[in-house]
């Protein structure tokens, strides 16, 4: 990264950077983030598209760039951290593999649940939480944008199913023969 790009950024970076004096607490952004609460800052390299401030932090702290198809993780769970003792590259599995541990693996959702979400009221954060989703799933059923057809297969299956068990009961009652 050449020198005055380096610069630039890291003046940008540390202008939105509360540090919390206290040892290994999160050093937060506070300035724009993406829907999932990873900040984001615009840089001369990537002109277009913003860079995520836990990896321009990582890159800075260490002076060497991400390698091509690395994530930067946090160890703290908390997305808006760049402080660079909290942040470790990996892989995707590495990456998988720290949310399995740490019991953050997100649930798939069913149609049922995308009508209760529909439906719910409160702050789409504390929805999110609620179904272990994210912000943005929450946002994008409520507008429509995905799980348009949600209630129309719920009550499809509503239909369908004591039709199959009707069926399966027969079945299974029926002597063998």
């Amino acid at each position: 990264m050449p020198k005055f790009v380096r610069d630039t950024l890291l003046e940008k970076l540390w202008k939105r950077v509360a540090v919390n004096p206290e040892a290994n607490a999160c050093w937060l952004w506070t300035g724009s983030t993406d829907g999932h609460g990873y900040g984001q800052i615009a840089s001369e390299i990537q002109f277009g598209s913003p860079v995520k401030t836990h990896r321009a932090s990582w890159e800075l702290a260490y002076g060497e760039p991400i390698p091509p198809g690395m994530f930067v993780c946090h160890k703290c769970d908390t997305p808006a951290c760049v402080r660079p003792s909290h942040l470790f590259v990996g892989t995707a599995a590495d990456n998988m593999n720290d949310c399995s541990k740490k019991g953050r693996v997100r649930k798939k959702l069913t149609a049922a649940d995308a009508c209760e979400i529909r439906g719910a009221s409160g702050t789409h954060r504390d929805i999110a939480t609620r179904f272990s989703v994210t912000k943005s799933t929450v946002t994008s059923i409520k507008a429509g944008r995905i799980w348009k057809y949600a209630e129309a297969m719920v009550a499809a299956s509503a239909l369908e199913w004591p039709r199959l068990s009707e069926h399966n009961r027969r079945k299974r009652d029926r002597p063998e023969g």
